[in-house]
């Protein structure tokens, strides 16, 4: 017997709508314990309150989170003196004081273009006050250099010894370091790592100056007095 294509689609209709019907009241009958209680008005009811109360919760919790933290962090940064400067290196010894500016470890060519303006704060590193390694980067030069050039701005950083102070004014707070060591680094060779809630920072030029070929790091470690 041959159909025509409206004949056919009827046909398909007239049974798959039974089919359906007949699937779904299987599915229920079989999976009854289980979805039962979506038709319970009052279960149904006290599961939507508690998916949205538990959100609520998340969302009151991590807001709390987030305004500890801020409390923590402005708490942390008002025990430090109020300067006037911002985002100035000091160093008393040797007669040093640099802008520096905030970028990533991983800027390279940002970084190397930055160091002819001042020195260089890693900004994916612990910030003046926080818990961690500060670290700033600056050029050194012969020794014949003019100092207003900033080229030489760690030219003499060999001269700071242990126990002098230096001074980074940050977001108008002024934060004081002492130095507890200097020592030079391998090339291939990493930074140690601060002991656990310290605050050290990271002098770090490249060693000897005014050489072409750099081979080695000098670094000055100095540790935030609170």
């Amino acid at each position: 017997m041959n159909f025509s294509k409206s004949k056919l689609g009827l046909e398909i209709k007239k049974f798959w709508q039974p089919f359906l019907l007949f699937f779904l009241i299987f599915f229920l009958i079989f999976n009854w314990s289980e979805i039962s209680w979506i038709f319970n008005y009052k279960a149904l009811s006290i599961f939507i309150s508690n998916f949205f109360e538990n959100k609520n919760q998340r969302i009151i919790s991590e807001e709390k989170n987030e305004e500890k933290k801020e409390a923590i962090d402005k708490e942390v940064i008002e025990e430090f003196e109020y300067s006037e400067k911002e985002n100035i290196l000091e160093i008393p010894r040797i007669e040093i004081s640099a802008p520096f500016f905030l970028l990533k470890s991983d800027e390279e060519e940002k970084i190397l273009e930055t160091l002819n303006r001042g020195v260089v704060m890693f900004s994916d590193f612990s910030l003046p006050g926080q818990p961690g390694q500060t670290i700033i980067l600056g050029h050194s030069a012969r020794h014949d250099w003019p100092k207003s050039n900033p080229a030489w701005v760690f030219t003499y950083l060999r001269d700071v010894i242990e126990g002098e102070e230096i001074i980074l004014h940050f977001e108008h707070r002024k934060y004081t370091y002492y130095v507890t060591k200097k020592f030079t680094l391998k090339e291939g060779e990493e930074l140690p790592s601060p002991k656990e809630g310290e605050n050290i920072l990271m002098l770090i030029t490249c060693w000897p100056p005014g050489r072409l070929v750099f081979k080695q790091k000098l670094v000055v470690e100095a540790k935030l007095k609170k």
